[in-house]
């Protein structure tokens, strides 16, 4: 079995070195790199390509939400692990708003880290850390289906009325790159190839708001 390659991002050494011997220890993982800025942090992952960046908030250079945002512009596969001091809800959700995959609280037990790792891997909905899911208690404006991120089912609600990439982009403050991301992995989960493909699964599922979509 492949092992999940780690990237770690956080200008503390010894959170960096704390969670890269834990992650040592652990079955299936390995660490491919270690930085303790924002650029770096950016710079290595389009180089080593990880399957999952660990990345604190408050970093020199590039602050974490600005690298996955970034990220997510490249197109890049990776998900994001977003560790960071910050627990209330709006905080929360600002990050998760710039495409990061799981939040952790740095006050945690370490041992979540390797939780949230097989979380985010598993390619579900957000992960949350249990203190990040007790500070965040709003519904999400659009439900997620199981196969699908709460990023993705927003998508694929504007997919279903009709609204372009550039529209989507605008109404959700992200790039077209990033909304195309989106569909990508959308499609991909639903088995699909199309916008038109998805936007029938949509309605077949029944899922409220997209038999708009199809004249119903």
């Amino acid at each position: 079995m492949t092992p999940i390659r780690v990237l770690l991002a956080d200008d503390h050494p010894l959170v960096r070195c704390g969670i890269s011997k834990l992650l040592d220890k652990t079955a299936g993982m390995v660490v491919v790199g270690e930085v303790c800025d924002g650029v770096a942090a950016l710079q290595q992952t389009i180089e080593l390509q990880p399957d999952v960046l660990v990345l604190d908030v408050e970093m020199p250079g590039l602050r974490g939400d600005e690298v996955a945002r970034h990220i997510r512009a490249l197109d890049l596969p990776v998900r994001i692990l977003v560790l960071s001091v910050y627990t209330n809800e709006q905080q929360i959700r600002e990050l998760l708003a710039c495409g990061v995959d799981g939040y952790v609280a740095k006050h945690e037990a370490i041992e979540t880290i390797v939780q949230a790792i097989h979380g985010v891997m598993a390619q579900q909905e957000r992960w949350l850390s249990p203190v990040a899911a007790a500070n965040t208690t709003q519904q999400p404006k659009h439900p997620a289906h199981p196969l699908l991120t709460e990023r993705e089912s927003a998508v694929l609600s504007m997919v279903a009325g009709g609204q372009t990439d550039q529209e989507i982009a605008q109404r959700l403050s992200i790039s077209e790159r990033t909304v195309r991301y989106h569909l990508h992995n959308m499609y991909r989960k639903l088995g699909v190839g199309r916008r038109c493909e998805a936007i029938v699964w949509a309605a077949r599922e029944g899922l409220g708001g997209y038999q708009q979509a199809l004249g119903h």
